[in-house]
């Protein structure tokens, strides 16, 4: 077992106040040296618009100004752990308004991003194809749908016009009947959503997110340093928590693993590169290396690896 060394972790924090977004350098200082949460909303709040939903880049991987379920559910997962405060209370209700406005009967949920998303500069698989009305992305129902129900569901008192219990209902049914599950990014959502319900609710997902973690989790050491695969610790948010199925000698490989990078290069690096718009991808390589930088000394910290 390896635990990050005082030196490296000076390291990648340097190299997060010198190359991250100001949102990950507060978060950072909130998380590890007291800074204050309301410093953090300062800067989340630059991703929210006027209609509530959230834009701007908050999600790196494309850089639509205008507000989206996508960029919103990236917003939310922030607020979330900070909504004691009544500003992080505002932004919520807020962007649970623009989910009603965004959302689209005839699916039961939401499109991840609008058409406009092709009008900046983004990842291909954020590219809206016309002939499909959609993203590569949507071709996954629960991406994001399903984490955005799990908001809903905890902020239910500030819902006014959508039947929470009817599309939590529905996400649960839909999740069970599965056999394969091929997005990964799916199953993330419905872990988020596993976590913002009640226990009683969890326990009827349990099963299926750990038949789609078996099917899904990549065990290949050289495969999470060069690829972008689903690594143990993408499924397993808390140490003390269902780790669905994953053995606890998997996961502490994969935490030596990000302590062997860390002390390595000082930093995390994107796996993964966009193949066009190289100027702008420059640019949001550096931001992605901040905010996985900053991820992986989070998940150091709360494994008790730091």
């Amino acid at each position: 077992m390896k635990f990050l060394q005082r030196s490296s972790y000076l390291a990648a924090r340097k190299f997060i106040d010198d190359n991250a977004r100001p949102f990950d350098v507060k978060l950072a200082e909130m998380h590890f040296d007291e800074g204050s949460p309301c410093a953090v909303l300062r800067e989340l709040q630059k991703f929210q618009n006027d209609d509530g939903g959230f834009g701007g880049g908050i999600e790196l991987d494309f850089t639509l100004p205008l507000s989206s379920p996508m960029a919103t559910s990236v917003g939310l997962r922030y607020l979330v752990n900070i909504d004691k405060e009544e500003q992080a209370r505002r932004m919520v209700r807020s962007a649970i308004s623009y989910l009603e406005r965004a959302f689209v009967p005839e699916r039961n949920g939401w499109y991840a991003v609008p058409s406009s998303v092709n009008d900046y500069p983004h990842a291909p698989w954020w590219h809206y194809d016309e002939e499909e009305g959609q993203t590569v992305i949507d071709r996954s129902w629960g991406n994001p749908t399903a984490e955005l129900i799990g908001y809903l569901y905890r902020y239910w008192d500030m819902v006014t016009t959508l039947h929470v219990e009817h599309l939590l209902n529905d996400a649960v049914a839909y999740f069970n009947e599965r056999e394969d599950y091929a997005s990964e990014h799916e199953v993330y959502c419905f872990i988020r959503l596993y976590h913002l319900v009640p226990e009683s609710i969890a326990a009827n997902l349990e099963g299926a997110i750990t038949r789609a973690v078996t099917q899904l989790v990549n065990t290949d050491r050289e495969a999470w340093e060069h690829h972008y695969v689903p690594t143990p610790l993408r499924f397993v948010h808390d140490p003390d928590g269902s780790h669905f199925g994953i053995a606890d000698d998997l996961i502490d490989e994969n935490l030596d693993f990000i302590v062997d990078t860390l002390e390595r290069y000082g930093k995390v690096e994107p796996t993964w590169s966009w193949g066009q718009y190289e100027d702008d991808w420059k640019v949001v390589r550096r931001l992605w290396t901040g905010v996985l930088t900053l991820d992986a000394l989070l998940t150091l910290d709360r494994f008790d690896r730091s």
